[in-house]
């Protein structure tokens, strides 16, 4: 797991990842018609359904994706909302990785929490999401192993 960002958080370096999107897809904050067009997609999937429907996810939670023309690209969104923060969920689809999208969505995803708030916790699973954590100002708190169950 992580730690936030305290006295090191950047808003200069969230800033310049947010910025460096721009020009090559589009952002935008998960409205309603998105979170229905997240479901459908199953690298986004993850962005909304830990929420009942979209009036919940609307009230509760937040996300941003990124756009080629109309097609979802990417993003980051809140897995779950607790009342003092969020989990962060962070998706590319396989063939637009490594184009900044996931550190531009989830630097916006990190502006918008700490303006709301709420703190951005970011439950690391895999070294590409350490990595991207830590490039975005958090630092490794402590590790521990986890299981994953497939879904019958």
């Amino acid at each position: 797991s992580t730690e936030p960002p305290a006295t090191r958080f950047s808003k200069r370096k969230l800033r310049a990842y947010v910025d460096g999107l721009s020009g090559k897809f589009e952002m935008r904050r998960i409205d309603e018609e998105l979170y229905y067009r997240c479901l459908e997609l199953d690298f986004a999937k993850d962005f909304v359904r830990g929420f009942k429907d979209a009036k919940h996810f609307l009230n509760r939670g937040i996300g941003f994706v990124a756009l080629r023309g109309e097609e979802i690209v990417g993003g980051a969104s809140s897995f779950l909302r607790y009342q003092q923060g969020i989990e962060v969920e962070v998706s590319v689809r396989t063939d637009m990785r490594r184009r900044g999208i996931a550190s531009a969505c989830s630097a916006r995803l990190i502006q918008a929490s700490v303006e709301m708030g709420i703190y951005p916790g970011w439950d690391a699973a895999n070294i590409e999401s350490i990595r991207l954590a830590e490039k975005l100002g958090y630092r490794i708190k402590s590790g521990y192993t986890a299981y994953s169950v497939p879904s019958f």
